[in-house]
């Protein structure tokens, strides 16, 4: 499954094709498109909602298909697929997040999936004057709703971490990170749908296709790379940014044996920019906004949670309990309330896409339902602490 950052309201038909040896199916957001129509075939293109796709044919002379990234509307709880720089960049000794995705249960009686879990950890603190080098795992899921197509995605990420001031009240930190993942994309054909399967007087599809299928799987190396700053404003701020840019070799894909319909993944860039602010014992305030861009897709998100510390005036050794009410907007097509505590080394997330764009007709408003878990770690505890990073606050 990939996610489209662009109007989800357009979704295209073509009929009128007459086509042996391409494969039609609609991808979550976007179609996934072939080459092999002849010059004379004739296509007609109709708007048409979700809730009445029985076929989705994608099939345009001299047009590669496009496909986009998976992506979060907490954005902030997926620190590794953010930006590789993020490694390791943590005021503990290691972390774990995972993050969990369910969508389009209102137009499909089977929803798309998308989960990621990683792990990272800062090692050779107190050893290189301040710096340290972040070391983490990732691993990512993806599944439409169909369970046609699924991605399955390892990866090893790498930063290196650069103190750049020697107050300890307000460090500063210039982080480099790069990732090299193994992706592994595979689709079931006999849960797609073809053309001379569809039966115009009924609209269902009672027929078997004579379609010849071809790869049923596709295995490729990708890599990934981003740069962030990290540093205190003073004691109760924090700020932080970054660029990250990911598919550096622009990977190509090829689901046909004939070699026909293979496309290059378009690379994406993408900015992040947030930070916090304690503005008294009782409450604090965190907001960020990010954008990213890949082919002709773009998205923009923004948005902020107030803090309420439960346990102010709490001794020096206990950490905040802290309970955050927010909203992200992304623009063009969804708000999501978010729901969020925090207590000990861990941090759960809650947050609900709401549908605004032109495709709410369809979905009656109801988008995205998304968990995040964030849990800090100590290798050993209550040990002496000869660093003081400036981290971003996920």
């Amino acid at each position: 499954m990939w996610h489209r950052y662009g109007d989800r309201s357009k979704i295209y038909r073509l009929t009128n094709v007459n086509c042996q040896n391409c494969v039609f199916f609609l991808d979550e957001n976007f179609l996934f498109t072939e080459k092999n129509l002849p010059l004379s075939t004739k296509l007609e293109i109709k708007l048409f909602t979700m809730r009445k796709i029985i076929l989705a044919i994608a099939t345009f002379l001299s047009l590669a298909a496009t496909a986009q990234d998976v992506h979060f509307t907490q954005y902030f709880t997926s620190p590794l697929t953010l930006n590789p720089a993020n490694t390791g960049l943590v005021n503990s000794d290691w972390r774990i997040s995972g993050n969990y995705r369910t969508q389009w249960a209102s137009v499909n009686a089977t929803p798309y999936l998308t989960g990621t879990v990683s792990f990272d950890i800062a090692t050779l603190k107190g050893k290189l004057n301040g710096d340290a080098l972040g070391v983490g795992v990732i691993g990512l899921y993806d599944k439409s709703g169909t369970g046609a197509l699924q991605n399955v995605t390892t990866g090893l990420s790498l930063a290196y971490h650069k103190r750049l001031s020697a107050d300890d009240e307000k460090p500063q930190n210039l982080s480099l990170g790069v990732q090299g993942f193994m992706v592994q994309k595979s689709i079931d054909f006999y849960k797609l749908k073809f053309e001379d399967q569809y039966d115009p007087a009924t609209g269902g599809t009672p027929y078997t296709t004579k379609e010849n299928f071809g790869n049923a799987d596709l295995t490729y190396a990708d890599f990934n790379a981003g740069i962030m700053y990290s540093g205190y404003v003073n004691e109760r701020s924090n700020m932080y940014g970054g660029i990250s840019y990911y598919h550096i070799t622009q990977p190509t894909e090829n689901f046909l044996t004939n070699g026909g319909g293979s496309h290059k993944i378009n690379s994406r860039i993408t900015a992040s920019l947030g930070g916090s602010l304690q503005m008294n014992e009782k409450m604090m305030l965190y907001a960020s906004g990010m954008y990213q861009q890949q082919g002709k897709a773009n998205e923009l998100v923004l948005g902020a949670a107030a803090g309420f510390i439960m346990n102010p005036n709490h001794e020096d050794d206990v950490v905040n309990s802290v309970f955050y009410l927010g909203a992200w907007y992304r623009y063009g097509d969804a708000i999501a309330p978010y729901v969020g505590f925090e207590w000990a080394k861990a941090k759960l997330g809650i947050s609900y896409d709401v549908n605004l764009s032109g495709f709410t007709p369809a979905t009656k408003g109801n988008g995205a339902l998304e968990l995040s878990l964030i849990y800090n770690g100590f290798i050993i505890r209550n040990e002496t602490r000869t660093y003081n990073f400036a981290c971003p606050r996920f």
